[in-house]
């Protein structure tokens, strides 16, 4: 419960940062190198919660963790009349500690070339996503004595919805492969800044 209440706590404060975000910026502004600069990091440290539903899962990280991603994902390319296409890199990292780069002792990275594909509707309002690529997958289980390393292919499904200007709430299930006879696919919701 305290890990759900913490988690609950830092969402409600970085939405309230953000909140002191300025409104009017130029379009200049919005594409700068800079600017996606800050994007990127600020996606890797907006707040989120993964959720595995496996019992394998579920045992060796816990019921709920904290979640970030950090993408370095090439200019969107059209392809038909709605849908875009990324390509990059992704790191997608469950741990029990809120802040990245900080020990924990059960944990689930995901490091590796990753595509995505999107409709965009013209409102902007609602984002329907997949990604999928092969990671390397690091699992740490301090509950279950073991810490192993494999690559894995992963696919996530889902959506994200537009909270202003510069905010989305996202919502995916992600299928990952067993690593070390553990399945770590669950449900995973984060903040990313647009």
């Amino acid at each position: 419960m305290f890990e759900t209440k913490s988690a609950l706590q830092i969402a409600l404060s970085a939405l309230a940062l953000c909140s002191l975000v300025p409104t009017q910026v130029s379009a200049q502004d919005t594409n700068s190198k800079t600017t996606r600069l800050l994007r990127t990091l600020g996606n890797f440290l907006a707040p989120g919660g993964y959720f595995p539903t496996s019992s394998s899962g579920r045992a060796a990280l816990g019921s709920a963790k904290f979640y970030n991603e950090l993408g370095f994902f090439a200019r969107p390319i059209t392809l038909g009349k709605d849908i875009k296409f990324q390509y990059g890199a992704e790191w997608l990292r469950t741990s029990d500690k809120f802040f990245p780069f900080s020990s924990s002792d059960n944990y689930f990275n995901l490091i590796g070339p990753s595509v995505r594909f999107y409709k965009d509707f013209s409102n902007d309002m609602i984002r329907p996503y997949v990604d999928f690529g092969l990671f390397y997958g690091q699992l740490r289980s301090e509950k279950l004595g073991f810490d192993r390393s494999a690559f894995t292919p992963s696919l996530a499904l889902g959506v994200s919805v537009k909270l202003g200007r510069y905010l989305r709430l996202s919502g995916d299930y992600r299928l990952t492969q067993k690593i070390n006879g553990i399945d770590t696919s669950g449900f995973g919701i984060n903040l990313r800044v647009n």
